[in-house]
């Protein structure tokens, strides 16, 4: 019994643990969302910039390109991101389970013993009563 125990205890931590994990990826797709929002309002501003001068407008082609290619490492990081979120919901869902066979398994151990203890607290009261009867009997 001690050992389903910690079976359940060693399964809810992972639980925690593989939610948290997935929490911990959410927060970083976010901050690269972020990071490309701002990337954009840069990139707005310098095209602002490269109209009113001359001389940002001869650097803006370089610049717009490396906006671009970093913008697509943005787009690269947050689908490599998303595809450790979709194995990590995976795993939560195969934690989920294990623990909840464990759980079952531990309620229906608990029922079979409360029924073994009642039945033989039947029996106990049982003998009693007969034994009772007996000595009633008797006298």
């Amino acid at each position: 019994m001690r050992g389903m125990i910690n079976l359940i205890r060693m399964h809810r931590w992972r639980l925690d643990e593989k939610s948290r994990e997935i929490v911990e990826y959410e927060e970083l797709v976010d901050s690269f969302v972020h990071q490309g929002e701002l990337l954009e309002d840069e990139l707005k501003a310098e095209q602002v910039a490269a109209k009113d001068n001359t001389m940002a407008s001869l650097t803006y082609g370089e610049y717009a390109n490396s906006i671009i290619q970093r913008r697509e490492k943005l787009g690269s990081s947050i689908s490599q991101v998303e595809q450790q979120i979709q194995h990590a919901k995976e795993d939560l869902r195969l934690i989920f389970q294990e623990l909840k066979r464990y759980e079952i398994l531990k309620k229906n151990q608990d029922e079979a013993a409360l029924e073994k203890a009642n039945k033989l607290e039947q029996s106990t009261l049982d003998e009693l009563g007969i034994e009772l009867f007996r000595r009633r009997d008797q006298h």
